[in-house]
């Protein structure tokens, strides 16, 4: 039932044409998805320290997304935080860990105050 209907869709390509088969069209929409996906940073924080600090952990979803990428995105998290608060940040610290050290998956840490 499935082919019938791709071969409905599919109703405008030429006779002459070599089709792919609808799996391999379908895997490849998957891996487009997949890709699409893959560079998104998920963020941890802001999370609350001891003595008014606050940190936020951005990690990288693959070896490719570089951590000073990943340090630019949690300052700027860092900055929006202290705005909602009607307060300037200050990062006091930032520790990346590149892909490979330990882990595929890049990380950056922004250790800051909202002053």
């Amino acid at each position: 039932m499935w082919f019938s209907t791709f071969e409905l869709i599919d109703s405008s390509a030429s006779a002459d044409a070599p089709r792919s088969s609808p799996p391999t069209k379908t895997l490849a929409l998957g891996a487009i998805c997949t890709l699409l996906s893959a560079c998104a940073a998920p963020a941890l924080g802001p999370v609350a320290r001891a003595e008014g600090l606050f940190a936020i952990t951005r990690q990288g979803d693959g070896f490719w997304i570089q951590s000073r990428e990943l340090t630019a995105q949690a300052t700027q998290d860092a900055h929006l935080h202290c705005v909602k608060l009607a307060r300037q940040a200050r990062v006091l610290e930032v520790k990346e860990t590149p892909a490979g050290s330990n882990s595929l998956r890049p990380q950056s840490e922004v250790l800051y105050r909202c002053d």
